[in-house]
């Protein structure tokens, strides 16, 4: 559910909507503080839960109701500024089962390949063959003009499954699927493992 709600709030069409009389200025104004919104939910999920009303699970979907002045809070602005119709998010999923759990996996996917992703996964390849012929993580790092923490999060990348580099070159990863997300999780060796912790289907 998190990474739904933080790509609607970073679709551009969706920020459009939330706005009762919007203008250049104002949209502008709003994708910023949208963007801001989704990285902090990002980087802290349970403050997500102030920002929902109720959620109601359908069949092969969550409908998501989000509160109005939470989000205005979230956002900066004014409650009455916001088309309340348009706070309403369904998100489709499909039920995997692990043993004795069951879990809900968005099935939404992007429609084209994500450049950043793209390249983030080549580079962790070059930055992984860099590794084994023998140069330091603080060499890397020096030469790449990165920081050691930001290669060591996304070198992973280098070691996910051939059929999930696969989708990620065509642009059939999850629409949520961003490098960054990637390099906040830690990511398990077993490749169906990968797959149900990023929202493949397996």
């Amino acid at each position: 559910m998190v990474a739904g709600i933080v790509n609607y709030l970073t679709q551009a069409d969706a920020v459009t909507e939330l706005l009762a009389e919007p203008d250049i200025e104002s949209i502008s104004l709003l994708k910023a503080a949208s963007a801001k919104l989704a990285r902090a939910i990002e980087a802290q999920p349970d403050t997500l839960r102030e920002l929902l009303a109720r959620v109601i699970l359908g069949e092969g979907s969550l409908t998501v109701h989000l509160d109005p002045e939470a989000l205005a809070r979230g956002l900066a602005i004014e409650p009455e500024l916001l088309v309340h119709e348009t706070l309403k998010i369904t998100l489709p999923f499909t039920k995997r089962r692990r043993g004795n759990e069951m879990k809900l996996i968005a099935a939404s996917c992007s429609a084209a390949p994500d450049p950043v992703l793209v390249k983030t996964l080549a580079r962790s390849h070059r930055w992984l063959k860099m590794l084994q012929e023998g140069k330091s993580l603080d060499e890397i790092a020096r030469l790449e003009r990165h920081s050691a923490s930001y290669i060591r999060t996304r070198l992973p990348m280098a070691l996910l499954s051939p059929k999930i580099q696969a989708a990620i070159l065509d642009g059939r990863q999850p629409a949520y699927l961003t490098a960054d997300a990637i390099a906040r999780q830690t990511l398990p060796i077993d490749w169906c493992e990968q797959a149900l912790q990023l929202g493949f289907d397996t």
